[in-house]
This record gives C-alpha cells, structure tokens and sequence, in this order.
C-alpha cells in the first residue's frame, strides 16, 4: 500500500484553511468537479475567481499549488526522455 502524500498534504491543508469543515471541503470538491465537467471554456482564472468569493483566498492559494503540481506533471510526461523542461 502507498500513501499519496501529496494528496494527503493538500486535503489537510484544504480542511484546516475551511476551519475543519468536511462539509465545506466536499462542497468545494463537488464545485471544481462540476466546473471542470461542465464549463465550455475550463478557465481557471474564473474558477479561481468564485472559489475566492465562496470559500477564501487562503483556498484558491492551495488550489493554485495543486494546478500547478498538476501541470507540470502533465508537462513531465508528455515530455520526451531527451527533452528538458
């Protein structure tokens, strides 16, 4: 069994930035999805911009940490062997 720390590092953080709300944190979780789903365009600026209203700045700062995870693991591998990021 292996233990996605950063995963874990991020849902604490979430949680403790939502003053311990697992309500709160599915509610987010629920929101993103459903944007990420449904949203013609998938602007995260937009996203970014309501998780800030909704939910706090100390929020989108962690989700910006995670899209950026998120991208540069993307970027590492669709990247040839040969090519340097």
């Amino acid at each position: 069994m292996s233990l996605d720390t950063s995963r874990f590092h991020y849902n604490t953080a979430l949680l403790e930035a939502l003053d311990w709300d697992e309500d709160k944190l599915e509610q987010l979780i629920s929101h993103i999805s459903e944007y990420l789903e449904k949203a013609r365009d998938k602007d995260l600026v937009v996203l970014l911009h309501n998780v800030e209203l909704s939910w706090g700045s100390e929020v989108k700062k962690i989700l910006i940490e995670i899209f950026n995870i998120q991208a540069c693991a993307l970027n590492l591998n669709a990247s040839r062997s040969d090519d340097v990021n």
